[in-house]
């Protein structure tokens, strides 16, 4: 147990970044859970419809499953990009006795450039003109009729976006979704 001027020094030390969490994480979650139960245009008054925005959501909004089954997919490429490319990089380091540091640099090397350099990268990866470096490489490997924009292509851009996203950071933050 802790001595009672310790206690008084976690409180102090605690409070401050408990009171910011629940000002600016906690509060806001409950009122939008307490919103969703009204029907309001924020003007108008509330209108208190229940459960009833939760079931048109659930069975009736197309949008809304559009976003969550990306939001998986997105999920799901960045996991496979994620464990798949720990899994190399660890049998990597495991078997190699020579060139572990150069490995070890090569897979951090993504955590240390800037994001946005490491966006212009991609968009001239995928570019469709001037010839980026994917549509080059199908097209020498005689694969050019599926050379495609492929951050324009709707049925492409999830998988490109989330790419660079799962394969370039250590850390894949899988939270947000790319509509279709």
């Amino acid at each position: 147990m802790l001595p009672n001027r310790s206690r008084t020094s976690v409180l102090v030390f605690l409070l401050p970044p408990l009171l910011l969490y629940c000002a600016a994480v906690l509060f806001p979650i409950l009122q939008s859970l307490f919103l969703s139960f009204f029907s309001w245009n924020g003007i108008s008054d509330m209108e208190f419809v229940g459960l009833d925005n939760y079931v048109r959501m659930l069975t009736a909004d197309d949008i809304f499953w559009r976003s969550f089954f990306n939001a998986l997919l997105y999920l799901a490429i960045c996991l496979v990009l994620q464990l798949g490319g720990a899994l190399v990089v660890a049998s990597l380091l495991t078997s190699l006795r020579r060139g572990r540091e150069l490995i070890k640099t090569l897979y951090l090397l993504p955590a240390v450039i800037s994001t946005v350099a490491i966006a212009f990268l991609f968009v001239r990866i995928y570019s469709i003109d001037p010839v980026g470096l994917l549509n080059q490489l199908l097209h020498w490997i005689g694969l050019g009729t599926f050379e495609r924009a492929w951050l324009s292509d709707v049925n492409t851009v999830l998988a490109a976006v989330s790419a660079p996203e799962a394969g370039g950071s250590p850390g894949c933050t899988c939270s947000s979704s790319t509509p279709r």
